[in-house]
């Protein structure tokens, strides 16, 4: 059975606080254990895991576009390092 990958709530908190005052989905990107997690924002279970930054970023750009929402990058303290938004798109 496939264990889920899921965040701590320091983590989510650190994660939630950069999304205050945008629209539309947010989609972050953070890094557990050497693998990228691609999650929704408000959401702690995991869409999909990578084994790559590059993999991760990918997906979650399609997400972004798609829903016209925002993409969050994040280190492996929960900081962001990146944004990226298709909300105008």
């Amino acid at each position: 059975m496939k264990r889920r990958v899921r965040y701590t709530s320091e983590l989510g908190a650190k994660v939630a606080s950069v999304t205050d005052g945008d629209s539309g989905p947010k989609f972050h990107i953070i890094v557990r254990r050497g693998k990228w997690l691609v999650l929704r924002g408000g959401n702690i279970k995991t869409l999909r895991i990578f084994p790559n930054q590059e993999l991760a970023i990918e997906y979650g750009k399609m997400l972004a576009l798609k829903h016209r929402g925002s993409l969050i990058l994040h280190s492996s303290t929960g900081d962001t390092t990146g944004k990226l938004s298709f909300e105008a798109v």
